[in-house]
């Protein structure tokens, strides 16, 4: 087979299989390069070839030594040149990328030399007999036939300009965006190893939505969406998901865990807002506010997923009225209040019984000055004379004295110990007002490398 068509051959056979292995050979010259180099180096043994006019010393050696289509056309140098390709290219950039797609080109070669008459010895030396694709000569090319090889560039030329997306985007990418379903853009999220931007059309009631965002998380049940710096959740629940189109962007997706301690209301947030944040779990020393999506919330420890234009802030606090620490006056108060209570309602009992006998006296002098009867003015003034001999009562206002200092004392004492506790309750209530926010806990944000 001519050059030309194992150039192009070379191109869309290993296009085809690069893309199972997710290699792109349309994203660097070098990939197409090193495909061309793998699709054209087994001819090398042959001095009219492309390659063996480009290395004539080394094609003029192989072909006197070991003919052509014999050694060059083998598994044995096609795996050999590859490892040495491999190193060398592991030792200077740490990767085998275009070592595989050399290997890819050299093995495209083989096989478009299995489909011509001749085909190669693939298990050369060890065994001279050549492998062919398919078994019936009449089926296989010719070389050099003018009419197989234009077939065969038409054929490859066309292979290319529509293969040209399968390449691209890889086998896998390309078999799941033709079905564009959530099950199968999981399926591309959790094997993909770089970031997905998806194309999406939901339809929600009757109002069809499009858009598009960088995947974060995808299942069947649901795709979580980074869209303008914004989470956005497509589920089966709330819409109707009619296509999700996957595309690779060449960057990666990392989820990095932060954990930081005992910063403040301003510092947490510059934290949350460096980079779009996953997952977000805080504790703080006091209750806090914190807004989402406009609402306004009060907690002193916090948990979100996907959390969209989240802050925080300080939660203002009101001095409170209210004691909350309960004030026991001394029981002695009140023993003494019931004595000296006591004490007076005595003394008004025997004041009252003293004045209703005076009253009752001059009641009966009265009468015996207005009687006529001196029986009756001998009884009467027997009664008096019994009624004289009620003396005043004497009132001990020592005692009552004597209990009210006491009282007073007392009341003082507790007066003391109630201004005592409400400055301790005002101070800790001033000193809780004054107290900054601390937070403590983790972030988990998103960053695309």
């Amino acid at each position: 087979m001519t050059a030309p068509n194992h150039i192009i051959g070379g191109i869309v056979i290993t296009g085809l299989f690069g893309s199972f292995l997710n290699l792109n050979i349309l994203a660097n010259p070098i990939f197409i390069a090193s495909t061309i180099l793998g699709s054209l180096i087994p001819d090398i043994d042959y001095t009219k070839s492309t390659i063996g006019k480009i290395f004539r010393p080394i094609s003029k050696y192989l072909n006197r030594r070991f003919g052509h289509r014999t050694i060059t056309h083998s598994l044995l140098a096609m795996f050999g040149s590859f490892l040495l390709f491999a190193i060398i290219e592991s030792t200077f950039y740490d990767r085998t990328t275009t070592a595989k797609i050399y290997l890819l080109g050299y093995f495209s070669h083989l096989v478009l030399d299995m489909m011509t008459v001749q085909g190669v010895p693939l298990f050369y030396p060890f065994l001279r007999n050549p492998c062919v694709l398919p078994g019936n000569p009449n089926a296989r090319f010719k070389t050099g036939n003018l009419h197989s090889e234009t077939m065969i560039f038409c054929f490859f030329l066309l292979s290319l300009v529509f293969l040209q997306p399968l390449f691209e985007n890889g086998f896998w990418t390309q078999y799941n965006r033709y079905f564009g379903t959530p099950k199968h853009l999981a399926s591309e999220f959790h094997k993909s190893p770089d970031a997905l931007n998806v194309k999406y059309t939901i339809k929600k009631g009757t109002e069809i939505i499009k858009g598009e965002g960088i995947c974060i998380q995808a299942s069947d049940a649901g795709i979580v969406l980074l869209e303008n710096n914004e989470f956005h959740t497509l589920n089966k629940e709330k819409y109707t998901i009619l296509e999700v189109i996957p595309e690779h962007i060449g960057q990666q997706l990392l989820f990095q865990t932060q954990h930081f301690s005992h910063i403040s209301t301003d510092s947490l947030n510059a934290l949350i807002h460096q980079n779009p944040v996953k997952f977000i779990a805080v504790n703080a020393n006091q209750n806090f506010i914190f807004t989402q999506n406009n609402i306004h919330s009060s907690s002193r420890q916090l948990k979100l997923n996907y959390p969209n234009y989240l802050s925080f802030q300080e939660e203002k606090k009101e001095p409170s009225n209210s004691s909350s620490i309960p004030f026991f006056p001394n029981p002695k108060i009140k023993t003494i209040q019931s004595q000296i209570n006591l004490l007076q309602q005595q003394e008004q009992l025997l004041q009252t019984n003293y004045f209703k006998k005076q009253t009752q006296l001059d009641s009966l002098t009265a009468s015996f000055h207005a009687s006529k009867n001196l029986p009756q003015k001998e009884a009467i003034y027997q009664k008096i004379k019994q009624l004289k001999k009620t003396k005043a009562p004497i009132v001990d206002y020592a005692k009552q004295q004597e209990l009210k200092a006491k009282l007073l004392e007392f009341q003082k004492t507790d007066s003391n110990k109630l201004m005592e506790e409400n400055n301790k309750i005002a101070n800790l209530q001033q000193e809780k007002i004054n107290t900054k926010t601390i937070f403590t806990g983790s972030i988990t944000f998103i960053i695309l490398l």
